[in-house]
């Protein structure tokens, strides 16, 4: 059985292989292959957690081990999306869902109208799972250029489903 509940400051050692996880999966999304460090997930995670106006919610299993978890802020009287993770062993379950589903109800309960989230191009199974819950798309896309380093990927990319040729 999972259990969703408030994210507490005991909680904060076992966050962050989940922060690693999360971002080390959304930084190779964006072109970076080496996986995060114990201690950039650490920062990241003392970074993320410590915001104003944001609110942390995990799912943990029957051992009380940590499974996943989901964060949002509030900027300007709007709610956003910030991370949302599920151990790859535990997903297919639902976590997932019972998480988003969550965060939009404590999000609906402070007053709000709508929920944002924004998510990398590439991550289709995050965009797929945004489609099935109802969210609509707002915005185009980002362009990035390394002024430094390896020049970016060539090649295809798909966007809302759409195949280009990136040349």
């Amino acid at each position: 059985m999972i259990r969703i509940r408030l994210y507490t400051s005991d909680d904060f050692p076992a966050l962050i292989p989940l922060f690693r996880d999360f971002f080390t999966m959304h930084h190779q999304l964006l072109g970076r292959a080496e996986p995060l460090t114990g201690d950039e997930a650490t920062v990241i995670a003392r970074e993320s957690l410590g915001q104003p106006r944001s609110w942390t919610i995990v799912a943990e299993d029957e051992s009380g081990q940590l499974v996943g978890f989901a964060r949002w802020e509030e900027r300007d009287g709007a709610f956003f999306g910030r991370e949302l993770f599920v151990r790859p062993e535990y997903r297919r379950q639902g976590i997932g869902t019972r998480l988003q589903e969550e965060v939009e109800r404590r999000v609906g309960q402070a007053g709000a109208d709508a929920f944002f989230i924004s998510l990398v191009p590439h991550n289709q199974r995050m965009l797929a799972f945004a489609y099935r819950r109802g969210y609509d798309t707002l915005n185009t896309v980002e362009l990035r250029k390394e002024l430094k380093g390896d020049q970016p990927r060539r090649g295809q990319a798909t966007l809302l489903g759409l195949q280009f040729k990136l040349i």
